[in-house]
């Protein structure tokens, strides 16, 4: 299958595959190569070497020991910034209102009671906590929110 792509196109598709690669494999920065999945670093890199056919090389750098090809820091960085930034700083705190919200609820009812409930009470309950931390979240951030230890 052949599929023929403008150079604007090629490069909206280096975008979203630099952001897939950064949610694939950023958690594993540190970690050896052999906990990247090979079947997403191989199409990917089977579509950066074309980068010459778009006049697009000048984004990329080529490793000359392993000849892979890489976005330059400075469009991966801006790239990043752009797109992965906004859906980090809404999925954090939509992570932690579903999270604190569950913990309050089960802290109200007691593990037993909250899991016996049905589906649509489990939730009534939890949209209380939701509300309530969206208000906050959306009012002061995490200017009021702190961690208060056993001990005191």
């Amino acid at each position: 299958m052949k599929i023929n792509f403008s150079k604007k196109e090629y490069a909206t598709l280096i975008e979203l595959l630099e952001i897939a690669d950064w949610i694939l494999h950023s958690h594993l920065a540190g970690k050896s190569n052999e906990d990247f999945d090979k079947k997403y670093i191989n199409l990917i890199q089977q579509i950066y070497s074309r980068c010459k056919e778009f006049h697009l090389e000048d984004r990329f750098e080529k490793e000359p020991s392993t000849q892979k090809f890489y976005l330059k820091d400075e469009y991966s960085e801006e790239i990043i910034e752009e797109h992965v930034t906004k859906y980090n700083n809404d999925f954090f705190y939509e992570e932690l209102i579903d999270r604190l919200s569950h913990r309050d609820a089960v802290n109200e009812l007691g593990w037993e009671k909250y899991k016996a409930l049905n589906f649509e009470d489990r939730l009534t309950i939890l949209h209380k906590y939701e509300e309530s931390y969206q208000k906050e979240f959306e009012k002061n951030g995490l200017k009021y929110l702190f961690v208060k230890s056993i001990d005191e």
